[in-house]
Parts: structure tokens; sequence; C-alpha cells
């Protein structure tokens, strides 16, 4: 169904950017932002850009996230902790992570999207490059870049030879896809004694030369919102429209007019905070869209607020919370949902099918 789709979405992006800063005061914001944005500042040019508290991430959002499943938790931390074990890395070591992506269009509707991260902490990232080296049991070649060496790994093979033998086959086939296209190799350097680069060798590379940036459109857009544990930006030059599979000429006409997209997500009170916001070329276009969306609201509520199913009874509840606004080519989506409707929905999309 299509509103469990949404919702599936939903969750996603709130479960990747879920922060817990509503009692961080300014300066220690300020300074969070002032972090981050050295790494954005890092990055090459990207059509997406996202910034993350991996501290706060692992620490307070995903025990909030996970609260009505603490067996899943368990089991998130539990392959950390191997991850740690084997290879050395713990990726909770990490404070901040700026992550760049280009999206190239490859058959029709379908796109290849090719990634950078930029990753600092207290860490040391010659041990950390080491752990990977011997992980990878010799599988690696190295590229030097001036003073910069880069060191590449084949990914595919080497999460073939460390597969679980208990491996949920849905997440296989995911990962599958994902290295058989964009992530086939993966590439990393250490940028200084505590900031590392992986992501796609050509991506890296281009990090390592600096000749590129990220837009200024996409960095003024990443810092209109207070810095929290996510802050997103991105263009979308050819329309949303072009990413999603709809039959609705009239949406896809709305979604085809969007060019940017920017938001952050927080947490207060028990209640996870999500906002996203769409910008189009032209007022019209934002008018257009603002009424279409408002229109599947309000059809959306009405299908689902009669309902005596308690999955159907939440959607209709996080369709009645959401909040549309318009201001000039903007059109903003706040949606708050409280910590027993996350539960809820965490049941939902985790039962066993």
């Amino acid at each position: 169904m299509k509103f469990r789709i949404f919702a599936g979405l939903a969750f996603v992006a709130i479960a990747l950017q879920f922060p817990a800063s509503a009692l961080a005061d300014g300066p220690a914001k300020r300074k969070q932002k002032l972090q981050t944005n050295q790494l954005v500042a890092m990055l090459p040019v990207s059509d997406g850009v996202v910034t993350l508290h991996v501290q706060r991430f692992f620490n307070e959002a995903l025990p909030s996230v996970l609260a009505g499943n603490k067996g899943m938790l368990a089991d998130v931390i539990a392959k950390i902790d191997a991850m740690k074990q084997k290879t050395g890395i713990d990726i909770r070591s990490f404070e901040y992570v700026a992550a760049g992506v280009v999206v190239k269009p490859v058959n029709g509707k379908q796109h290849d999207f090719e990634p950078v991260v930029i990753a600092r902490g207290n860490v040391d990232t010659d041990k950390l490059i080491a752990a990977a080296k011997t992980a990878a049991n010799g599988k690696y070649r190295e590229e030097r870049f001036g003073d910069k060496v880069i060191y590449i790994f084949p990914a595919k093979e080497i999460a073939d030879v460390n597969k679980p033998a208990n491996a949920d086959p849905n997440a296989v086939k995911m990962v599958d896809k994902l290295m058989g296209h964009a992530l086939s190799e993966v590439a990393v350097s250490a940028i200084s004694p505590n900031t590392i680069v992986f992501g796609k060798p050509e991506r890296v590379r281009e990090t390592i030369e600096a000749k590129t940036r990220v837009g200024s459109d996409l960095v003024e857009l990443l810092n209109r919102k207070e810095f929290v544990v996510a802050n997103m930006a991105s263009k979308v030059p050819t329309g949303l429209g072009a990413f999603l599979p709809l039959e609705d000429d009239n949406l896809g006409k709305s979604l085809d007019s969007i060019r940017y997209i920017f938001g952050s997500m927080d947490v207060a009170a028990g209640t996870a905070i999500m906002n996203v916001t769409a910008r189009t070329e032209k007022n019209a276009d934002a008018q257009n869209l603002f009424e279409t969306l408002d229109g599947l609201k309000a059809v959306g509520g009405m299908l689902l607020g009669g309902s005596k199913r308690p999955d159907q009874q939440l959607y209709a509840r996080l369709i009645s919370n959401a909040k549309l606004s318009k201001i000039g080519t903007d059109v903003g989506l706040d949606l708050s949902i409280p910590q027993s409707d996350m539960d809820e929905l965490v049941a939902i999309l985790t039962k066993k099918k």
C-alpha cells in the first residue's frame, strides 16, 4: 500500500538523521556546525550533501528509534562490536560525518549514486587503514596522489567472502545491487591524523585533488536550519519525478517542478520532528505543489481516518500531524511523531511477512 511505503520512507529518513540536541546550548551548536562545515568544504562538487553527528546517532538516536524493539537494538550493537573485534574499527569513535553524492542517470528512471564520505573523530586514521588492510587479507591496491596514498578495496569480493551464513536474503540482495554498481570498489585515504575519506574511487580522488567544491547554493541551504544530528540539502535539476514511479500525472508534474530539497531532523520531549522543504523555480509551481500535497493529505486522512486497523490508524495520525506551508517558492512539510507512534511504526516495519 502506498501509505505504508510512504511511512517506511519517512521512518528511514528519521532513523538515519534522528538527533537529540534540544538541550545543547548556542555556542555548542555553533561549534558543531563549524566542524561539519569544515568537512563539507573538503567535499568535491556534489548533487546532495548530508551532515551527521555520529555519536549522538549511536548513543541517543538509535536507542530512541529502537526503544520498542530491544532485540533489534542489541543485534545492531552486537554487529558493531563484532566489526570492532575483527577489524579494529569502531565506527562509534567518529564524531562528525559529511557525505556528498553525485547522481548519474543509467537507463530510464534508473540512477547510480556515487558517494564520498569524510569522517572525523577521536581516531587514528593510520591505524584504521592498517586494520582495513588486514581485514582485506591483502586484497587491495595503492595509488599515490601527491603526498597522499589511496587504498582501493574490492568491496563486493570482500563482502561475499565475509557474508554471514544466516544473512537476511533481502539485505544481501540490496547490498549486491549496491556493490554491483556504484560501490563495486571502495577507496580509503587519510586526510589528516583524525580525518578520513572513503567512497567510490573516482570521488575519493576528486576529494584529494580538491579542484572542485560543493556549490554555494547547497551550502546555503544546508545551513538554513539549525545544526542537529543531521542536515541535508540536494538539487534535482531534472525534477524529483524522475526518481519516482508515479501514476498520477498531476503529482508527477508538481514533483518535476522541484529544483532543491533541504531539511533537518530533531527530537524534543520524546517527539521526533522532521522538516523537509522543496524549492521550485516559480511561485506558481510552488502553489501547485502545495495544493497537490494538501489534496493528497486530505484524501489520505479521509480514507484512513475511519479504519479500525491499527496500522492504518497510525498512518492516519501521521498524515494528520503533517503540517504543510508555503513561503514564496518554498513548500515545507513538518512532521512530528511521538515516541508511542514511533514504537508502533518500528513494530509494523519490522514485522515478518
